[in-house]
């Protein structure tokens, strides 16, 4: 659902809708962009990238045809090539292929194989040191520092808890967290400034009683909120 209740001090006059303090690292810790590049790495090694891509996309293609779906868009082109033999799709003998070159096999954002790992092999395959491809401006950081010492600082950086106290207050939790609520001394009277101003999956409100048991933290795999929707 997004949402959870904190314990926060009764004066606690965060602004509402806005993400903590302590959660944002302080602009002054931010490096510049690297000007020279686009995420760290060379043109070269930005062609490298999209060739594990490709292979990964590739590789998973596999999965796809076992469940009956289509060769993925960006991938058909290939068929085109005037070198490409192939009668068929790249089918489990590609995947095979794959995972034997990336050899560390973990999910991707769209490919199941992982591309930076299959990156890392082809560029060692070509017997070049590990920090090929690295812009040579910022050294593969993608940014550049401000000051000495800048980026040890924002390593150093740790984030900080909002305080803790005797109230009670709503926080959305679908960022790196904001409250939504004024603070109530008791989570009954949270509940219902819940139950009167705040609604759910659209405009969907449920009453004070289940925004209790939302607040004290009970299992609401039961919670019905509307008919046919449940808070899971």
């Amino acid at each position: 659902m997004g949402r959870e209740a904190r314990r926060v001090p009764m004066d606690f006059d965060w602004p509402l809708g806005q993400v903590w303090g302590g959660y944002v690292m302080p602009n002054q810790l931010r490096e510049a962009d690297c000007p020279d590049c686009n995420g760290g790495w060379t043109d070269a090694a930005g062609w490298v990238s999209a060739v594990a891509y490709v292979i990964s996309g590739l590789a998973d293609d596999a999965d796809d045809e076992a469940r009956g779906k289509a060769m993925h868009p960006w991938l058909t082109p290939l068929r085109e090539i005037s070198y490409n033999s192939a009668k068929g799709r790249p089918g489990p003998g590609f995947a095979e292929f794959a995972d034997g070159l990336a050899k560390n096999v973990r999910p991707n954002s769209i490919f199941g194989r992982e591309v930076y790992a299959t990156r890392r092999a082809l560029i060692a395959a070509a017997g070049l040191p590990e920090d090929w491809g690295h812009c040579p401006t910022c050294k593969g950081h993608a940014s550049l520092e401000r000051y000495e010492g800048q980026r040890a600082e924002a390593e150093a950086w740790e984030w900080t808890q909002p305080p803790t106290g005797e109230g009670w207050q709503m926080w959305e939790t679908t960022s790196e967290g904001s409250p939504t609520s004024p603070v109530f001394a008791t989570p009954e009277e949270l509940a219902e400034w819940c139950a009167d101003g705040t609604t759910v999956f659209g405009r969907n409100k449920i009453p004070a009683d289940k925004w209790l048991a939302i607040i004290k933290g009970d299992d609401f795999a039961h919670v019905q909120i509307a008919p046919g929707v449940v808070l899971m």
